[in-house]
């Protein structure tokens, strides 16, 4: 394991902070709160696009997305939550490649999180364990990033099963 570096450690702390809804006993803090499955009257949607919906990429489908993030000029990365990681065209939305994630063992995750770091390898997070790995561009496992025990599954912290580690980001700028 590469000695960790500040974006590294910032990760993983956003990781942690991202899942600090799963440590919570998610009750409404006030009777006034929007009721569950409702969108914020704050929300508006500007504009959508279903465009992937029943696309396939040889044989693996294009469904189930958790996560779009810039991948280089004129590239995005999308996040299957069944370990599927595509690279799309970012004006076309066509797929133009696909690599499958695996644990060490070789499972599927529940992936949820994804971030291109600037030496182009992909920190993904898995909501079940839950985890941080960084995978190379050919999906071989770089590194897995330490998960702070408070936001791991009960009974070793608080966090829900299925109930961590939704979203990853990663800050571009340098701590003061």
């Amino acid at each position: 394991m590469r000695p960790r570096t500040l974006r590294t450690v910032l990760a993983a702390l956003t990781a942690g902070l991202a899942a600090a809804g799963c440590v919570t006993d998610g009750a409404p803090a006030t009777a006034q709160e929007t009721p569950k499955n409702s969108c914020s009257p704050s929300v508006s949607l500007t504009g959508f696009s279903d465009a992937l919906d029943k696309t396939t990429y040889g044989d693996t489908s294009v469904g189930n997305l958790s996560a779009l993030t810039p991948d280089g000029p004129g590239s995005l990365a999308a996040l299957s939550d069944r370990s599927s990681l595509f690279r799309l065209d970012a004006r076309t939305l066509e797929p133009r490649g696909v690599v499958r994630l695996a644990d060490e063992s070789g499972a599927v995750l529940d992936s949820e999180g994804l971030v291109v770091d600037r030496d182009g390898t992909y920190l993904v997070s898995s909501e079940i364990e839950p985890s941080i790995r960084r995978y190379s561009r050919d999906g071989k496992i770089l590194d897995r990033l330490p998960v702070p025990d408070a936001v791991r599954t009960a009974p070793v912290g608080r966090a829900r099963s299925n109930g961590s580690f939704e979203g990853l980001t990663l800050s571009r700028t340098a701590a003061p």
